[in-house]
């Protein structure tokens, strides 16, 4: 079966840079990369991906008709969606660690089941140098989150329907609290473990670029001065790779 994976992204041209290099070392290459851009700074692509350059607008529209303020990951989504090609789809969000056998377990799973994820969440804060835990066992956060091709409806209706009218950015929560109960998905979460010992993946907030939306991006957690919790997960190469990002490179952050 093909496999896509959709990122998102606004004004993140350093964090996607690094994207880049932590998807071509997945030991399972996707068919299709497909990259969503509504910022203005300028992007270097150089893994063959699908690009759509997406203008932002004031406002978008509820079912009803009556209008919000425009949520740039939901429209986003919305422009992704008719042009995602693969059998099964992975999301992979571009400030987001990444461990090289993510896109392979993510794969496997979804040969198994229709919507899948990693559980408890490792959140690391770059700026602070804080980390996290979540612990969340009943879903996947949106950025460990895959499903397969005809399972999209429930995506969208979290994107287009739910989120949209609550004026929501938690697609997460919608389509894992929907999935199996009302649309009969068969659902699978894992845990958050690599077979090395590292995490399969890191919610990295506080990166360099647009701030970050969803939880985690507070100053809260518990510190790590010695960079211990940070080389735990991603391992010592990949830390290394973290703190030799510049101060200079938050400008803004989130």
């Amino acid at each position: 079966m093909t496999l896509t994976i959709v990122t998102t992204t606004r004004n993140r041209p350093l964090c996607f840079a690094l994207l880049e290099r932590i998807i071509a070392r997945q030991t399972l290459q996707p068919d299709q990369w497909l990259v969503v851009n509504d910022g203005q700074e300028a992007y270097s692509y150089n893994r063959g991906q699908e690009v759509i350059r997406r203008k932002p607008k004031k406002t978008m529209k509820k079912l009803d008709g009556s209008k919000i303020d425009e949520i740039s990951l939901l429209a986003n989504w919305q422009a992704a969606f008719p042009k995602i090609k693969g059998e099964k789809v992975v999301v992979i969000e571009d400030d987001d660690w990444y461990h090289p056998t993510y896109l392979e377990t993510m794969s496997l799973l979804l040969s198994q089941s229709c919507v899948c994820g990693v559980a408890n969440d490792c959140y690391y804060k770059l700026r602070s140098r804080r980390w996290q835990r979540t612990y969340n066992m009943n879903h996947a956060s949106f950025a460990a989150t895959g499903f397969r091709s005809w399972a999209t409806f429930a995506v969208e209706r979290a994107v287009n329907v739910l989120c949209v009218n609550n004026r929501s950015v938690f697609v997460d929560m919608y389509l894992w609290a929907e999935a199996q109960p009302m649309h009969d998905l068969k659902t699978k979460l894992v845990e958050n473990r690599a077979e090395d010992g590292r995490v399969l993946h890191v919610g990295m907030k506080q990166m360099p670029g647009a701030a970050g939306l969803g939880m985690g991006h507070t100053d809260q957690g518990t510190p790590d001065p010695a960079w211990s919790q940070l080389t735990a997960w991603v391992g010592p190469e990949d830390c290394r790779l973290y703190r030799s990002i510049p101060k200079t490179a938050w400008g803004s952050s989130g």
